[in-house]
């Protein structure tokens, strides 16, 4: 069962040490994991799938409708062929063009693609990588006291004595050490993506 919000927060107060919320607000903490799940979702998308109405003797298809989209995949047309029937296509903004030599008819055309994770009452990014928005969202927490730091004069105590930007890096060592081994790995593919995965050997890393 994906996890809810409030537990989300729950874990993510106690991982910065902030049971009593002397440092963030329930929203501050929200919206530093909104923002870490979209870019979460760059690395384990939501792979979704769509049934949409083509145009007769028209290659462009509106994919306006795919909101929050992160990329698409793959265009299978037309449905029902088995083995399924994938076309190449390109995509600018919200127009999908077919590239190749068919050109659609009317019928439907069904548009595989990744879009990004929700969260409200409960999430759609699978249980496993709770830890990981989670890693994520503390050092954009901790990004934001460093920020605040720089931009106020401290008077001293208990409350200055925190190195937030070093606590961010951490954070963030090991949200990447978590979403790396996730990058390159394909499997049991019925189609090559649009782009290649990056791998060890065609992406060097930062």
């Amino acid at each position: 069962m994906p996890t809810a919000l409030a537990t989300i927060i729950a874990r993510l107060q106690i991982a910065l040490d902030d049971s009593a919320a002397a440092f963030w607000t329930t929203a501050e903490l929200t919206e530093h994991i909104q923002r870490a799940l979209r870019d979460l979702s760059h690395h384990i998308p939501l792979e979704k799938k769509s049934t949409l109405a083509t145009t007769a003797s028209n290659r462009e298809l509106s994919i306006a409708t795919l909101t929050n989209r992160v990329g698409i995949v793959a265009v299978e047309y037309k449905t029902g062929a088995w083995p399924k029937t994938f076309q190449p296509f390109s995509v600018w903004a919200d127009t999908l063009t077919f590239t190749g030599d068919t050109v659609p008819d009317g019928a439907d055309a069904a548009v595989y693609w990744h879009g990004q994770h929700t969260i409200n009452g409960t999430k759609t990014l699978p249980e496993d990588q709770d830890e990981t928005l989670l890693f994520c969202a503390a050092a954009f927490a901790c990004d934001q006291q460093a920020a605040d730091a720089t931009n106020q004069l401290t008077t001293g105590g208990p409350l200055t004595d925190r190195d937030w930007s070093s606590r961010a890096a951490s954070f963030r060592a090991r949200y990447e050490d978590r979403v790396k081994p996730r990058r390159g790995i394909r499997t049991h593919s019925m189609f090559a993506p649009q782009e290649p995965l990056p791998t060890q050997d065609t992406d060097p890393g930062p």
